[in-house]
């Protein structure tokens, strides 16, 4: 048994500079070295997954710090030469610098490179892994957008696989490896204080060699399937002041209408439907397949710090990059709307439900509890009042026919009404009036076996309301 971790780059592109080298020169780090991922790793634990264990996360990076086994696919490399003005420069006077971005292409569907380690770890110590590399949101530079996943090997087939390569023999290219047994110390020395001590190198880390394949000649297609379509970005939120989760409904939408605005821009004017909910003739899409824009509060802080961009349909390309293209949402330019408070957004991760790094949303069990207010899709009729049908009997009809929707089975299904401040969540769209405010109820589903989230439901869940948290998950 093996342990490998797949890293893919959805945007196609990577851009990392190698140790010891100028951005300038040109040179772009390949394969990305095992050191440059382990710091990764220690990155996305300690502002992603604060909560694991000390003691545990150092054992299981102790035990991927050898050398790996490493296997790269398909790539070609290509540059751009940008020339800046210095701080001094007028128009029409003095110099340019010039900066040269340098890049490897790869597929953007499908892992560009692959490590393995000979190691079996145990349930728990793999699940941690997980979480770990789950958290990183890109390796190298900022651009390169990455998704890493941690997988048991069990094949024996060593086709394809680079080893490190006898000290004494001099091919190869040289990646940059932690010398064990592993010093997390070493391991999580800054530039800037590399520097202070004068020191070209980490005394944590040492030099082996790969044999790794020729990139392929610039206009070339590799050989490979149809792409798959990610269906899921993550994106972090930032602001003076987060926004509220009682604001769910309002960042949602803000966030919906600047991504529209930003494909349009690219398209020509053209319109998604599937972010915009909405097909060629105006009409709202049927089959829930078009975007939700589910803003989360991830720390329990009651402020949203965290945007989810769920898209079953599948995104592509231009609509992944109008995600991208968005930084800042602020709509006090538009007429009639209410006072807004602006905020900010960056891709954090871009692929599918299980890369994004979601456990207790995208997680397994039989009982879940909503975290934003269920809005039923309907009223309740006169005539289902004289009938004798109560409130709760209701919301639990519209619950159900919600999921039935959705493709859940609702046999054996139990609904059951939680207490709780729901009446605070904003539950009125943007242009529509306070008084337009639909009601909203806390629901708890106990289904007789368990069920694989997300668990979105009711006429706002496409902006985030009706989302359902997992409780007691099972596997």
């Amino acid at each position: 048994m093996a342990t490998r971790v797949e890293l893919t780059f959805p945007f196609g592109l990577v851009h990392a500079t190698p140790w010891q080298h100028h951005v300038n020169e040109g040179i772009v780090e390949w394969p990305l070295s095992p050191w440059r991922l382990l710091r990764s790793m220690v990155a996305a634990w300690k502002t992603k997954v604060p909560e694991l264990n000390t003691s545990s996360v150092t054992r299981i990076l102790g035990a991927i710090a050898e050398p790996p086994l490493i296997q790269d696919e398909w790539r070609t490399e290509g540059s751009i030469r940008t020339f800046l003005p210095p701080d001094d420069h007028k128009s029409g006077e003095g110099k340019t610098d010039m900066m040269i971005d340098t890049f490897v292409a790869v597929d953007r569907c499908r892992p560009a490179i692959t490590y393995r380690w000979d190691i079996d770890l145990d349930n728990d110590d793999f699940e941690i892994l997980q979480r770990m590399a789950a958290g990183i949101g890109y390796l190298g530079r900022s651009e390169s957008v990455c998704i890493a996943r941690v997988q048991r090997d069990e094949t024996i087939d060593e086709g394809g696989w680079s080893a490190p390569l006898p000290d004494s023999i001099g091919e190869g290219v040289r990646t940059l490896v932690p010398v064990t047994p592993l010093d997390m110390d070493k391991l999580c020395i800054t530039v800037d204080e590399l520097r202070r001590s004068k020191r070209l190198q980490p005394k944590g880390a040492r030099w082996v060699r790969y044999l790794v394949k020729d990139p392929a000649p610039g206009r070339s297609t590799p050989n490979r399937p149809p792409r798959a379509r990610p269906v899921a970005v993550r994106l972090a939120i930032a602001a003076t002041a987060l926004p509220s989760q009682y604001a769910t409904l309002l960042e949602a939408e803000a966030l919906r209408l600047a991504v529209m605005s930003k494909y349009g821009r690219r398209t020509g004017g053209r319109a998604s439907p599937l972010l915009s909910g909405k097909g060629t003739d105006g009409k709202k899409l049927v089959g829930n397949q078009h975007a939700h824009w589910i803003p989360l509060d991830t720390d329990g802080d009651k402020l949203l710090d965290t945007i989810l961009v769920w898209v079953p349909g599948g995104l592509d390309p231009d609509e992944v990059a109008a995600i991208a293209d968005v930084r800042d949402v602020d709509l006090s330019f538009q007429k009639g709307v209410r006072e807004f408070r602006p905020f900010h957004v960056a891709i954090e991760a871009v692929g599918t439900l299980g890369s994004v790094g979601l456990p207790d949303i995208m997680g397994c069990s039989t009982s879940w509890t909503s975290i934003t207010p269920f809005v039923p899709q309907r009223h309740q009729k006169k005539r289902d009042i004289g009938k004798g049908q109560s409130p709760q009997e209701f919301v639990a009809d519209c619950v159900c026919r919600e999921l039935a929707a959705r493709g859940f089975s609702t046999e054996g299904v139990e609904v059951e009404m939680v207490r709780g401040n729901w009446g605070a969540w904003c539950r009125h769209r943007l242009r529509e009036r306070v008084n337009d405010q639909r009601p909203g109820f806390g629901i708890r589903l106990r289904f007789p076996v368990p069920v694989k989230g997300p668990i979105v439901i009711g006429t706002l869940s496409h902006f985030g309301l009706g989302l359902f948290l997992v409780d007691d998950s099972t596997v």
